[in-house]
């Protein structure tokens, strides 16, 4: 099971900050302008959109908690 928290690379228990960090880091490493190759553009265009949405849920407190329980759902429905 793939969590936001595997897309920025980050603990679950990080702080803020180290969420911040992380997107900033990982939207510079595969920022679509970095290439003119248009294989590699496409690529780096979805990777920016799925690090941009585990960003945009990791950084509000309420999405969070919400994702935090459906991933607490889904490891006891694995166990």
């Amino acid at each position: 099971m793939r969590t936001h928290y595997d897309n920025l690379k980050v603990a679950r228990d990080a702080p803020i900050e180290v969420i911040k960090a992380a997107y900033r880091a990982l939207c510079q490493k595969h920022h679509p302008d970095k290439t003119d190759d248009p294989v590699k553009r496409s690529s780096a265009e979805k990777i920016l959109t799925i690090i941009n949405a585990a960003y945009e849920v990791l950084s509000d407190a309420n999405k969070r908690k919400m994702h935090d329980d459906w991933i607490d759902a889904n490891e006891n429905d694995s166990a």
